[in-house]
């Protein structure tokens, strides 16, 4: 049995970790200390910046709307994720566990509101 990653998950951990590098590393103790994560705008511009690499939707089907990515590769996104910063990596968890659950059932965005909510509350204590 093969462990190594493919040439595309490769290419993908090496694209994740660099943007990990410029966009989220430098405001991740801001945002942290600050408590930024329970702004809601604050959060919004930080999924707008994680929804293009993949990391919302990662495992939905392109024919659905989603980047149609197998869990392995969804595992390389989100370990640079979790590595640059944890805070935001739960949350993102979260919405991917709504994902697997809910979109199937078209119930999605109603549960997005609410779990973000509780999510958030509870990694502030």
């Amino acid at each position: 049995m093969d462990f190594e990653f493919t040439d595309e998950q490769r290419l993908l951990k090496e694209s994740a970790r660099e943007v990990m590098e410029k966009e989220i590393i430098p405001i991740a103790d801001e945002y942290d200390k600050g408590k930024l994560l329970h702004d809601r705008k604050r959060l919004k511009e930080l999924l707008d910046k994680l929804a293009p690499l993949g990391y919302l939707g990662a495992t939905v089907p392109e024919e659905e709307g989603g980047y149609g990515l197998d869990y392995v590769s969804w595992g390389v996104l989100f370990e640079e994720l979790a590595r640059a910063f944890a805070s935001l990596a739960g949350i993102i968890l979260i919405i991917h566990i709504l994902i697997i659950v809910a979109f199937p059932r078209r119930i999605f965005w109603f549960l997005l509101g609410k779990v973000l909510r509780i999510s958030c509350g509870c990694l502030r204590r």
